[in-house]
Formats: structure tokens, sequence, C-alpha cells
């Protein structure tokens, strides 16, 4: 089995790596600021040449590579949307005739400057696909992820109630931790800069990362 995606799985590889450990453990080929395209590819020749339970896809829209800037400058939100739709068509149609199930991951909700919460579109291109491949007979499936990190009311939020195991001596205050960075987007509470979307190194505990790989390990353990 193997999780692509960008950052954020990135970021989670630790706690995706330690969930879905076992004799064929999980790999995690994920690379900050990348975009489907830059893996689509690599996704299929993986399948084809090494015996695969499963594949995990995780992309939350970045158009940041050579790739993904086929679109031209100041993309709308729609063409993003339909440009990772058409890479993945092409990835799941060799996936499919391959006979290797793909699990379709969203990724958590964002924030604007305006401080009014958003969702990638990429998710919804995500959910229609998994339908429309399942209405086909593809073994397509979605799972939203990403909500580990979402208030009760499916909003952005910096910080949610502790995990029974997260103390102070990992960032536990007043029965709440931080689950965002402090540029909203990524996980690490402490994160450095960022640089063409590639997060450093978390020096402390992500509850942030940890979350959402805890989430994409339980979607993938209710699927095989």
């Amino acid at each position: 089995m193997v999780v692509y995606g960008d950052s954020l799985v990135w970021e989670a590889r630790s706690a995706i790596r330690e969930l879905l450990r076992g004799p064929n453990p999980a790999r995690v080929e994920a690379l900050g600021g990348a975009a489907l395209c830059d893996f689509s590819n690599r996704i299929v020749e993986n399948a084809r040449t090494e015996p695969t339970r499963m594949v995990v896809i995780a992309f939350s829209g970045n158009t940041l590579t050579t790739c993904a800037r086929r679109l031209g400058p100041s993309p709308t939100a729609a063409q993003v949307a339909a440009m990772y739709a058409a890479d993945l068509d092409w990835v799941v149609g060799h996936l499919r005739a391959l006979g290797i199930p793909v699990l379709l991951v969203g990724s958590p909700p964002s924030i604007g400057l305006d401080g009014v919460s958003f969702w990638t579109p990429i998710n919804a291109a995500w959910q229609d696909a998994a339908a429309r491949w399942s209405a086909q007979g593809a073994a397509v499936s979605y799972a939203d992820a990403g909500g580990a990190l979402s208030d009760g009311a499916g909003q952005w939020t910096g910080t949610l109630p502790c995990l029974p195991f997260e103390d102070a001596t990992r960032g536990c205050s007043g029965g709440v931790i931080a689950v965002r960075a402090p540029d909203t987007g990524h996980f690490c509470p402490q994160l450095g800069p960022v640089r063409d979307g590639v997060a450093p190194e978390c020096a402390v505990w992500s509850s942030g990362a940890w979350r959402y790989g805890r989430a994409i390990a339980h979607a993938v353990q209710q699927r095989l």
C-alpha cells in the first residue's frame, strides 16, 4: 500500500506509518508543494511493478510545480479542480485495469484572510470521482479525513480538545491543543518558513499531523 500526497501527508507520514505498520506496512510518498500530476506516472508505474493492496491519494490543490502550471497564471478554483479530476481519471483508469482499489482522501479546511472558513474544491472533485467510478464498478472510495481537523460545525479551527495521551509536555493547555500551524494551512504549531509549499521538519509534537494521519489510517483499515 502506498499513500501519495503533498505537504499535509508529508507532515502526517509518521502517524500513517505507525498506525499502518505490519507485515506489509504502508509506504508514504509525499512532497510539499506537489500536485497529483507530479506523481501520476509514478503511481501507475509503482502499481505495475510491485504488489499493491491499495493506492491512497491525498492532495489539497497545489499549482506550484511545472506540470500544474499548464493552466496558466491565476487559474480559478474550478479550473484547478477540473485539472486534478482529469489527472485522477487517468490514474484511476490504469489502476482499475490492474485491479487495485483506490482511496481518495479529503483535505482539512482552510481559512481566508477575511476569517471565513473554506474547503478546497479538490475534496468535492474527489467525491464526484469516487461516485462516478464506483457507479462503473471500480473500487474507488472517498474518505473525509480532513474533517478530523474541523470544529463541531465543520469549520476551520486552530485548536481542538486534547487527546487522552496529550499532556502539557505535548502542548495541551486548558484542555485544548493547537492542531494547525501559524500559517493556518499546515499542522506544526511551531512551523518554520515554508518555501514553495515545502514545510520543514516539526521540532515539537504536532497534534494536527497525528489526527490527519490517524484519520487516513482509519479510512484505510475500514476498506481493507
